[in-house]
């Protein structure tokens, strides 16, 4: 099992992308686990943002909130593709 920021440190390794997550409900804790390991691919790149977040993120991490970032870490709209962010951080 994982902490947060080991979650998003594993999900920038694993799909290129920077993110920030906090729990929906501040009561809640448990284990979450780790993302690595969990896809043998990166999510295409021709998913948005809101679709990486709704295909990969929430079934994982019910209770969790995830915001996408550029590479200024600003967060970026739903409708941003994954091309456009993996290519910005290279």
């Amino acid at each position: 099992m994982a902490t947060i920021r080991e979650i998003e440190r594993q999900i920038g390794n694993s799909e290129g992308l920077r993110v920030r997550i906090e729990r929906a409900s501040p009561g809640r804790r448990g284990a979450i686990p780790d993302y690595e390991g969990q896809y043998q691919r990166k999510a295409r790149n021709s998913f948005s943002v809101t679709q990486w977040r709704d295909v990969r993120f929430a079934k994982l991490y019910p209770g969790l909130a995830v915001s996408v970032l550029d590479v200024n870490g600003k967060i970026v709209s739903g409708r941003t593709k994954l091309a456009k962010l993996r290519a910005d951080g290279d």
